[in-house]
C-alpha cells in the first residue's frame, strides 16, 4: 500500500508540473479507524476508512492547493490542474521561497503495530471486556455507564518536484472509560484514559478498576474553602496543562504573526533550572512520534526550553525559510488539502527524582489534582492558567486523604515555572502525545464553595 502511495504522489507531481506548476508537491493519505462505544456492553461498532491527495502547486510565488479523496487517475489529474489555476489566480506570497529541497526520514521504533493494524473486531470486544470487568470488579454499585475505544492505521506518503519521495504507516490506539457510583441516593462518576500505539500494552482491567476506584472514592467527596495550597498535579492532567500553555505559542508561527508571549525572548530564563521542555518526533512509541514531518522533512528532538532557559522554536519549512534557518520537522495538516503549519509532536516536560509516595510525604499538607476540565480556556499568552477540579484529594500527614470536587485552580503560569514548581517525579504519563510527570506547585490558589 505504502508503494501505491509513493506511486500516485509522483504521478499527481507529474501532473501538476505539466499543467504549469514551477514546483509542486502531493501528500497522500490512507487511513482505516473502529470505534466502539460501550457501557455494559458495546452499544455502536463502527469501521470506516478514507483517502486523501492533497497537491500544491506553485507558479512563482502563487501558491494554490487542491484535495480530492479520489486517487482515480482523471481525479488526480483534475486535482492538479486545479491546483495550478488557483495558484495562478492567488496574490503572490512575498515570503516564499521553495518547497523542501530534500526529503528524508528518522528512525522511530514502536509505532506500527500489526496486531493492532488489523483491527480484528473479536480483538477489540475482548479489550472492551476487559475493561467492563474491572469496572464491575470494584463494587455491586459500580457501573461502566459510558466508554470508547477508538483504535486506527494509517499511512502517508509525501513526493515533491525535488525529486524522491517518503513514506510512513502508524496505528494509535485511545481508550477511555466512566464508572458511576450509587449508594444511599447519591452518586459520583470517575474516569480514566490511556493513549498507545498499540492494544497489546494497555492492561484494560486496570483502566476500568481505576475508573471505578475512583468513582466509589467521589460519594464522599466534599469541597473546600478558598485558600492558597500546595498541590501535586498528576502526571497526566499536567501534560494537558503543559499542551495547553505551550502547544500554539512555542510555533514559530506564532513568533513570526506576534501571537506568542516567547517572542524575542530566546536566550532568557524563562524557568527554575529544574524545568526542560523537549520537543521530540524520534520518541520511542510516541503517541505523535513520526519519521518525518507533513512535508516529508526528518523530525529530531528539539530542547525548547532547557534548564529554564527558552532555547528553541517549533518550524515548518515555509517559517524556517522565512528567517534563513533550518526547519525542526515539525510541519502537520489538519486534512490532505491544508496548508502545513508548525505544530509539536512530542512534547515532553523532563521527569525529575521523586518517587510519588515520597513528594507526598514531603508535601505534609496540600491537594493532589487526578482530574480537571477546563483547562482550555486558560490564557498562554498571558500566562494565567485556570482548571476546574473534577478530582482530587487532599494530602493529610504525607498521604491521600478526603477526595474533594468541584473546586478551580488558578495560577500564574509563567511565574510558577520559575519559582512555584520545585519537584517533578520520575514517571511520565501521556496526554495525546504530551508527557509529563507529577509536579509540584506550591501556593496555588484554590477557589472553593
Amino acid at each position: 500500500m505504502r508503494e501505491f502511495l509513493l506511486e500516485v504522489g509522483q504521478k499527481a507531481v507529474e501532473h501538476a508540473l505539466r499543467a504549469g506548476a514551477d514546483e509542486a508537491e502531493a501528500y497522500v493519505a490512507s487511513g482505516t479507524s473502529a470505534e466502539a462505544i460501550f457501557e455494559e456492553k458495546i452499544s455502536s461498532f463502527r469501521i470506516s476508512s478514507r483517502t486523501g491527495l492533497g497537491i500544491r502547486a506553485v507558479v512563482g510565488r502563487k501558491i494554490g492547493m487542491f484535495s480530492t479523496s479520489s486517487l482515480e487517475p482523471s481525479d488526480m489529474a483534475g486535482a492538479a490542474e486545479m491546483a495550478v489555476k488557483i495558484a495562478r489566480a492567488s496574490g503572490e506570497d512575498r515570503w516564499w521561497r521553495s518547497l523542501p529541497e530534500e526529503l528524508s526520514s528518522s528512525h522511530v521504533e514502536g509505532i506500527f503495530d500489526e496486531e493492532t493494524a488489523s483491527l480484528e473486531p473479536e480483538l477489540i470486544t475482548s479489550c472492551i471486556s476487559r475493561a467492563v470487568e474491572g469496572v464491575l470488579e470494584v463494587g455491586r454499585n459500580v457501573r461502566p455507564t459510558r466508554g470508547l475505544l477508538r483504535v486506527s492505521r494509517s499511512q502517508v506518503a509525501i513526493c515533491n518536484s525535488s525529486g524522491g519521495g517518503v513514506s510512513r504507516a502508524g496505528t494509535a490506539v485511545m481508550g477511555w472509560v466512566r464508572a458511576t457510583a450509587e449508594e444511599a441516593g447519591r452518586k459520583a462518576t470517575g474516569s480514566e484514559v490511556v493513549f498507545s500505539r498499540a492494544l497489546s500494552t494497555i492492561d484494560f482491567e486496570a483502566l476500568g478498576r481505576e475508573a471505578g476506584k475512583r468513582s466509589l472514592d467521589f460519594l464522599r467527596a466534599r469541597r473546600l474553602p478558598t485558600q492558597k495550597m500546595d498541590v501535586v498535579v498528576r502526571g497526566l492532567v499536567m501534560a494537558g496543562l503543559v499542551s495547553t500553555m505551550f502547544g500554539r505559542t512555542l510555533t514559530a508561527e506564532a513568533v513570526q504573526e506576534k501571537r506568542s508571549p516567547w517572542a524575542g525572548r530566546l536566550g532568557e530564563t524563562v524557568a527554575s533550572e529544574a524545568f526542560t521542555l523537549v520537543d521530540d518526533g524520534t520518541l520511542r512509541k510516541g503517541f505523535r512520534s513520526r519519521p518525518f514531518d507533513d512535508e516529508g522533512i526528518r523530525t529530531q528532538r528539539t530542547p525548547l526550553i532547557e534548564h529554564g532557559v527558552l532555547k528553541a522554536f517549533l518550524y515548518d519549512d515555509y517559517r524556517a525559510k522565512r528567517e534563513g534557518v533550518r526547519s525542526t520537522g515539525n510541519a502537520w495538516r489538519a486534512r490532505p488539502g491544508a496548508r502545513p503549519r508548525p505544530a509539536p509532536n512530542c512534547l515532553v516536560l523532563k521527569p525529575g527524582d521523586w518517587a510519588l509516595e515520597e513528594l507526598l510525604a514531603d508535601t505534609g499538607r496540600g491537594l493532589y489534582v487526578v482530574e480537571t476540565i477546563g483547562e482550555w480556556l486558560s490564557d498562554p499568552v498571558r500566562g494565567f492558567l485556570n482548571a476546574t477540579i473534577t478530582h482530587g484529594y487532599l494530602i493529610e500527614g504525607g498521604e491521600l486523604g478526603q477526595p474533594v470536587s468541584g473546586v478551580a485552580m488558578s495560577c500564574d503560569f509563567f511565574t510558577a515555572m520559575r519559582e512555584q514548581m520545585d519537584a517533578f517525579c520520575r514517571e511520565l504519563e501521556d496526554y495525546m502525545g504530551c508527557y509529563a510527570p507529577a509536579t509540584r506547585i506550591r501556593g496555588v490558589n484554590i477557589s472553593g464553595g
